[in-house]
Parts: C-alpha cells; structure tokens; sequence
C-alpha cells in the first residue's frame, strides 16, 4: 500500500465550522473508499495553521496518478470552494501490505465477503480494488451494487460472530444458498462475468465442517482432492461456487 497525505491549504478554519468541514472530509473519503481507492482505517485529519492534513493510505500508486472517482473530484471541489482551500497530494511512504492484485492478468475472480477488498483473484487469491474493474452498477458510474451486498454481509457476519442475538439464523444467511445475501452475490458474480469476459466464483460461507460432497446449487460433486489457495476444498465449476471446510 501507498501512504499519501491530502493536504488542504489556505486560511485556517474557524472552530464553528470544524464539524462541518469533518462531515464533507469523511464524505470525500467514504466515495474513495466505495470504489476500494483508500483503505478506509486510520485515517487521521489534523489541523494546523493554514493547512489541514488527512492521511489515506492507498492500494497503489495509479490509484492517485490516474485520477480520483467523479464523487471524489465534486468533493474536492465543493471543499476548495465552501471553506477557501487548496488540495494538494504528497506520498509519504509505503506499507507492506499488499492491496493491489492485477485484473488484468488474473485468470477468474472470487466475490469473497470475509475481506476488506470484496474481489479477489482465482489464481493466487491477491485483493483486486473495485477501481480496477468496469463499473458494475447500472447507473455506470459506481460499483452501488457490490457495495451494498458487501456491507451487508459485513452486517450479518458481525452479528452472527458476536453471536448473542439469534445466531443460527445469520449463519443460515451466510452460508445457504438460497439466503437473499447468496442470491445477490451470484447476481454479482453473474454481471462481473458479461462485463470481463471472464469467470467469477461466489465464496459460500462454512462454519461446522458440514459441507456435503454434492454442490448445494447443482447438485453435483465439487469436493477438490487438493485443497486449492491453501483456502478452498469444494469448488463447482458449473454454479461457480467455492467453499471450504470450517472457517477461515
């Protein structure tokens, strides 16, 4: 990953309008953060006089020389225009943590909800940010659709592992396969596939080790002899579903 630090330059804010100035910064992060070009954690804002700073840190470098989403770029704008300021953008470092896989050479894809990065590589499992794919939402300008359904599976994964509130029913949304949250994620995998041309597997959640060798979709055999992506050890090449015995 890329550490940058947004730099917001030109008379300071006044204290009363510190909060508001807050709200249109975690807006312009929240729409950099929707197309997977920031890691949206720590990211720190700090004040000083004439300049406010924010740190982001980004899967890659193109991330900030190809250019910030449109949402992002409006942001921008109405925060240079609402509070007098210009932005500027420094890189600061590196992280080790590698974010930043390559759709371009990777084979197929995973929709893998246990993960910050919801996409993922069939080859060697690598993070792949939503930036780099086609947009995948009908309004051709966002990826709304993956969003949501990640969101909600963070939701519904939250509460089942906290497990305090009517536990086996969020498993069940998490690991059937006729759960609205498994529908809408093979409908994902299903646009990703016309819109690259290439496969994309859905990963069907497993806690209980209770995984049967027939498919639950087809019907057919997909347990793997070899355990594949030191992950995986049920995969149906016909329904594009991956699975895997207990968690991980």
């Amino acid at each position: 990953m890329i550490i940058y630090q947004l730099i917001f330059s030109g008379d300071p804010i006044p204290d009363e309008l510190k909060p508001f100035f807050l709200i249109d910064v975690h807006a312009l992060l929240n729409s950099l953060n929707r197309n997977n070009q920031i890691v949206y954690k720590d990211n720190v804002v700090s004040f000083t006089a004439g300049k406010v700073y924010i740190f982001i840190s980004c899967p890659g470098e193109e991330v900030i020389s190809n250019g910030l989403n449109i949402y992002a770029k409006q942001w921008i704008s109405n925060i240079e225009e609402d509070y007098s300021l210009k932005l500027s953008i420094e890189k600061i470092g590196e992280h080790p943590e590698e974010l930043n896989g390559n759709y371009s050479e990777a084979s197929a894809y995973i929709l893998y909800g246990n993960s910050y990065l919801p996409l993922r590589s069939l080859d060697n499992f690598d993070p792949i940010p939503l930036y780099k794919f086609p947009y995948t939402y009908s309004d051709n300008a966002s990826y709304y659709d993956i969003n949501m359904w990640h969101s909600n599976y963070d939701n519904v994964y939250a509460i089942w592992d906290r497990g305090d509130i009517n536990e086996p029913y969020f498993k069940e949304l998490l690991s059937s396969i006729e759960s609205q949250l498994t529908v809408d994620g093979i409908e994902i995998c299903n646009r990703i596939k016309q819109l690259t041309n290439k496969d994309c597997y859905f990963y069907l959640f497993n806690y209980d080790n209770d995984v049967p060798d027939a498919c639950p979709s087809c019907g057919g055999a997909w347990k793997l002899e070899n355990r594949i992506l030191d992950k995986f050890d049920f995969k149906c090449d016909k329904c594009k579903i991956l699975s895997n015995l207990g968690v991980d």
